[in-house]
């Protein structure tokens, strides 16, 4: 989702999830509201880690009284780009990606960049047997086999020691290294969160976000 205030302008992406609700919404879902309403309580000067800090807290006591339906087979997190007016920096934490000053930043969970190549082998596997691209597209026939990893993966959230390790808000504590400052000196900046990991480099998310001068 996109979310503007007079002093930060945020991109927050909800983790995908398949089952369970949280207040009746989807656990990404969930912490992506919490995170993104935070925003508007950041103080104007706040750097990174206390905003980190900040909204951590906020969507832990959001999660304090929340009805839980059904199972949930990942947990309630999101990840989050920032732009800052006041320290004129981008903010990532997780797998967001933006393009500043002419560069281009992208932080993958490396547990993406497995699930793809996996994804690319079935489906090519699937397209030598004679399916068909338009057969595929109807469906995705990779979820079978990359369901069991995703529902594995959060025991490497914001692990600090662990070679697959990423990073999202989950309402606890994240490590410092997780936390990307990337300043800004020219006026056109591009922010984008993560995507479902697919063969062509390609994204399914919704919200893009620009900025220019003004």
């Amino acid at each position: 989702m996109l979310h503007l205030t007079p002093d930060f302008a945020a991109v927050v992406d909800g983790a995908g999830s398949w089952s369970g609700r949280l207040n009746g919404l989807r656990p990404g879902r969930f912490a992506a509201l919490a995170v993104a309403e935070g925003v508007d309580t950041l103080e104007a000067e706040a750097d990174l880690p206390s905003a980190a800090r900040h909204l951590s807290l906020l969507l832990r006591e959001a999660l304090a009284g929340t009805s839980v339906e059904g199972e949930l087979l990942r947990p309630q997190t999101c990840v989050v780009a920032i732009y800052s007016v006041a320290r004129r920096e981008v903010w990532l934490v997780g797998d967001c990606q933006a393009l500043v000053n002419g560069e281009h930043h992208q932080f993958d969970l490396p547990t993406d960049q497995r699930a793809a190549s996996l994804r690319q082998a079935v489906l090519r596997a699937l397209l030598m047997k004679g399916q068909s691209i338009a057969e595929l597209q109807a469906s995705d026939p990779s979820w079978p086999t990359l369901k069991p990893l995703f529902e594995v993966v959060p025991a490497y959230q914001n692990h600090p020691t662990d070679l697959l390790e990423y990073r999202a808000f989950d309402g606890q504590r994240i490590p410092a290294c997780h936390l990307h400052v990337l300043p800004v000196l020219e006026q056109v900046t591009e922010v984008v969160p993560d995507g479902y990991p697919a063969t062509g480099g390609s994204f399914d998310d919704r919200t893009y976000l620009r900025l220019g001068s003004t």
